[in-house]
Protein backbone atom coordinates (compact mmCIF):
# COMPACT_ATOMS: atom_id res chain seq x y z
CA UNK A 1 0.00 0.00 0.00
CA UNK A 2 2.72 2.41 0.80
CA UNK A 3 4.39 1.85 -2.79
CA UNK A 4 1.27 1.89 -4.38
CA UNK A 5 0.79 5.52 -2.30
CA UNK A 6 4.11 6.47 -3.58
CA UNK A 7 3.87 6.04 -6.81
CA UNK A 8 0.69 7.39 -7.28
CA UNK A 9 2.16 10.77 -5.84
CA UNK A 10 5.11 10.35 -8.46
CA UNK A 11 2.31 10.28 -11.23
CA UNK A 12 0.83 13.71 -9.79
CA UNK A 13 3.79 15.42 -9.45
CA UNK A 14 5.05 14.23 -13.18
CA UNK A 15 1.57 15.53 -14.39
CA UNK A 16 1.49 19.05 -12.34
CA UNK A 17 5.46 19.41 -14.39
CA UNK A 18 4.53 18.43 -17.70
CA UNK A 19 1.51 20.69 -17.22
CA UNK A 20 3.44 23.88 -16.25
CA UNK A 21 5.97 23.09 -18.67
CA UNK A 22 2.96 22.78 -21.57
CA UNK A 23 1.80 26.12 -20.41
CA UNK A 24 5.30 27.79 -20.20
CA UNK A 25 5.45 26.39 -23.85
CA UNK A 26 2.41 28.24 -25.00
CA UNK A 27 3.33 32.02 -23.82
CA UNK A 28 6.28 31.93 -25.13
CA UNK A 29 4.83 30.37 -28.54
CA UNK A 30 2.36 33.46 -28.22
CA UNK A 31 5.07 35.74 -27.24
CA UNK A 32 7.37 34.89 -30.48
CA UNK A 33 4.14 35.33 -32.64
CA UNK A 34 3.81 39.30 -31.25
CA UNK A 35 7.65 39.79 -31.67
CA UNK A 36 7.43 38.75 -35.18
CA UNK A 37 4.50 41.14 -36.16
CA UNK A 38 4.96 43.09 -39.11
CA UNK A 39 6.15 46.67 -38.80
CA UNK A 40 2.17 47.82 -39.10
CA UNK A 41 2.19 46.69 -35.69
CA UNK A 42 5.00 49.15 -34.42
CA UNK A 43 3.42 51.63 -36.74
CA UNK A 44 -0.18 51.16 -35.07
CA UNK A 45 1.76 51.61 -31.66
CA UNK A 46 3.28 54.35 -32.53
CA UNK A 47 0.47 56.56 -33.68
CA UNK A 48 -1.64 55.09 -30.42
CA UNK A 49 0.95 56.82 -28.25
CA UNK A 50 1.59 60.16 -30.53
CA UNK A 51 -2.63 61.13 -30.69
CA UNK A 52 -3.14 60.11 -27.82
CA UNK A 53 -1.60 63.49 -26.32
CA UNK A 54 0.67 63.44 -22.94
CA UNK A 55 3.91 64.53 -25.43
CA UNK A 56 3.44 61.79 -27.79
CA UNK A 57 4.48 64.04 -30.89
CA UNK A 58 7.51 65.23 -28.77
CA UNK A 59 8.36 61.03 -28.03
CA UNK A 60 8.14 60.76 -31.60
CA UNK A 61 10.42 63.67 -32.84
CA UNK A 62 12.86 62.62 -29.74
CA UNK A 63 14.90 59.94 -31.59
CA UNK A 64 15.27 62.45 -34.44
CA UNK A 65 18.57 64.52 -34.80
CA UNK A 66 17.80 68.27 -36.66
CA UNK A 67 21.17 67.17 -38.85
CA UNK A 68 19.81 63.46 -39.86
CA UNK A 69 16.68 65.22 -40.51
CA UNK A 70 14.85 63.63 -43.73
CA UNK A 71 11.59 63.19 -45.34
CA UNK A 72 10.89 59.65 -43.46
CA UNK A 73 11.56 61.41 -40.21
CA UNK A 74 8.91 64.37 -41.93
CA UNK A 75 6.51 61.57 -42.59
CA UNK A 76 6.89 59.60 -39.14
CA UNK A 77 5.75 63.27 -37.63
CA UNK A 78 2.45 63.20 -40.23
CA UNK A 79 1.64 59.58 -39.41
CA UNK A 80 1.72 60.24 -35.66
CA UNK A 81 -0.67 63.55 -36.45
CA UNK A 82 1.64 66.03 -34.85
CA UNK A 83 0.79 69.50 -34.76
CA UNK A 84 2.23 71.87 -37.22
CA UNK A 85 4.84 73.60 -37.24
CA UNK A 86 6.78 70.49 -35.88
CA UNK A 87 9.43 70.95 -32.94
CA UNK A 88 11.81 72.38 -32.99
CA UNK A 89 10.66 74.30 -36.13
CA UNK A 90 8.99 77.59 -35.48
CA UNK A 91 6.83 80.18 -37.63
CA UNK A 92 8.76 83.30 -38.68
CA UNK A 93 7.79 86.32 -39.93
CA UNK A 94 7.44 86.58 -43.68
CA UNK A 95 5.17 88.38 -45.92
CA UNK A 96 2.55 86.76 -47.97
CA UNK A 97 -1.29 86.79 -48.34
CA UNK A 98 -3.73 83.81 -49.46
CA UNK A 99 -3.62 83.69 -53.12
CA UNK A 100 -7.61 83.46 -54.80
CA UNK A 101 -5.68 81.45 -57.57
CA UNK A 102 -4.33 79.13 -55.37
CA UNK A 103 -6.54 77.22 -53.82
CA UNK A 104 -4.60 73.59 -52.88
CA UNK A 105 -5.44 72.81 -49.67
CA UNK A 106 -2.97 73.56 -47.54
CA UNK A 107 -2.69 70.07 -45.58
CA UNK A 108 0.62 67.84 -44.69
CA UNK A 109 1.53 65.51 -47.28
CA UNK A 110 3.51 62.64 -47.23
CA UNK A 111 6.92 62.32 -48.63
CA UNK A 112 6.61 59.16 -49.62
CA UNK A 113 4.30 60.27 -52.54
CA UNK A 114 7.07 62.08 -54.15
CA UNK A 115 9.54 59.15 -54.31
CA UNK A 116 6.64 56.73 -55.18
CA UNK A 117 5.92 59.54 -58.20
CA UNK A 118 9.68 59.24 -59.28
CA UNK A 119 9.80 55.82 -59.47
CA UNK A 120 6.71 55.33 -61.37
CA UNK A 121 7.44 58.08 -63.78
CA UNK A 122 10.61 55.44 -64.47
CA UNK A 123 13.11 57.87 -62.81
CA UNK A 124 15.71 56.80 -59.70
CA UNK A 125 16.49 58.74 -57.25
CA UNK A 126 20.38 59.14 -57.11
CA UNK A 127 19.76 61.74 -53.46
CA UNK A 128 18.00 63.80 -51.06
CA UNK A 129 19.71 66.62 -49.84
CA UNK A 130 17.98 68.59 -46.91
CA UNK A 131 18.31 72.57 -46.56
CA UNK A 132 17.05 73.39 -42.81
CA UNK A 133 17.07 76.85 -43.85
CA UNK A 134 14.04 76.35 -45.72
CA UNK A 135 15.49 78.37 -48.91
CA UNK A 136 13.01 80.74 -49.03
CA UNK A 137 11.44 82.89 -46.14
CA UNK A 138 8.39 81.17 -44.42
CA UNK A 139 9.81 77.49 -44.96
CA UNK A 140 10.55 75.41 -42.80
CA UNK A 141 12.71 73.07 -44.45
CA UNK A 142 13.29 71.97 -48.10
CA UNK A 143 14.44 68.96 -50.00
CA UNK A 144 16.19 68.68 -53.29
CA UNK A 145 15.66 65.19 -53.94
CA UNK A 146 18.09 64.55 -57.35
CA UNK A 147 16.79 61.99 -60.12
CA UNK A 148 18.34 60.51 -62.89
CA UNK A 149 17.85 57.12 -65.09
CA UNK A 150 17.29 54.10 -62.32
CA UNK A 151 19.74 53.23 -60.64
CA UNK A 152 21.49 56.38 -61.17
CA UNK A 153 24.36 55.56 -63.36
CA UNK A 154 27.71 57.28 -63.27
CA UNK A 155 25.71 59.45 -59.78
CA UNK A 156 24.91 61.64 -62.31
CA UNK A 157 21.58 62.83 -61.76
CA UNK A 158 19.82 64.74 -64.77
CA UNK A 159 17.32 66.64 -63.18
CA UNK A 160 16.10 67.96 -59.68
CA UNK A 161 12.57 67.78 -57.57
CA UNK A 162 13.24 70.83 -55.28
CA UNK A 163 10.06 70.52 -52.11
CA UNK A 164 9.92 73.07 -49.91
CA UNK A 165 7.60 73.29 -46.63
CA UNK A 166 5.79 76.35 -45.56
CA UNK A 167 4.81 77.58 -42.21
CA UNK A 168 1.34 79.09 -43.37
CA UNK A 169 -1.04 78.70 -46.76
CA UNK A 170 0.08 83.12 -47.21
CA UNK A 171 4.03 82.07 -47.53
CA UNK A 172 3.23 78.95 -49.53
CA UNK A 173 1.49 81.36 -52.03
CA UNK A 174 3.46 84.24 -51.92
CA UNK A 175 6.73 81.75 -52.51
CA UNK A 176 5.06 80.09 -55.51
CA UNK A 177 4.30 83.29 -57.11
CA UNK A 178 7.71 85.25 -56.98
CA UNK A 179 8.81 86.33 -60.26
CA UNK A 180 11.35 84.83 -62.14
CA UNK A 181 11.23 82.08 -59.77
CA UNK A 182 10.30 80.08 -63.00
CA UNK A 183 7.62 77.17 -62.80
CA UNK A 184 6.53 76.08 -59.46
CA UNK A 185 3.44 74.00 -58.01
CA UNK A 186 1.81 74.06 -54.62
CA UNK A 187 0.83 70.84 -52.83
CA UNK A 188 -0.22 70.64 -49.55
CA UNK A 189 2.57 72.90 -47.66
CA UNK A 190 5.16 72.68 -50.05
CA UNK A 191 5.70 74.85 -53.31
CA UNK A 192 7.64 72.20 -55.83
CA UNK A 193 10.02 73.73 -58.52
CA UNK A 194 11.00 71.05 -60.84
CA UNK A 195 14.24 71.23 -63.57
CA UNK A 196 15.62 69.13 -66.04
CA UNK A 197 13.92 65.57 -66.70
CA UNK A 198 12.04 66.12 -63.50
CA UNK A 199 9.78 68.35 -65.98
CA UNK A 200 8.58 65.16 -66.82
CA UNK A 201 6.86 64.47 -63.10
CA UNK A 202 4.57 67.38 -64.07
CA UNK A 203 1.50 65.65 -65.18
CA UNK A 204 1.51 63.07 -62.22
CA UNK A 205 2.08 65.86 -59.91
CA UNK A 206 -1.24 67.33 -61.27
CA UNK A 207 -2.77 64.19 -61.12
CA UNK A 208 -2.72 64.22 -57.53
CA UNK A 209 -3.51 67.87 -56.71
CA UNK A 210 -0.52 70.07 -57.17
CA UNK A 211 -1.34 73.60 -58.53
CA UNK A 212 0.66 75.21 -61.12
CA UNK A 213 2.04 79.03 -60.41
CA UNK A 214 4.21 81.46 -61.60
Amino acid sequence: MVTVGVLVGIVAIVVVVRGGSSGEEDVSRSGSVTSSAPSDATTTTTTTTATGGGGGCDDVHAGHQMKMWNPAMADEMVDADCGWPYPPFELEDAAGVDSVDLDALFEPRRYAELWQLISAGGFGTCAVATDLNGGEPGALFEFTYKIGPPGCPGAAPTGELIVAEYGTEAQRDAAALVAGDGPSWVLGRWNIRLSGDADQLEPALVAVGAQRAG
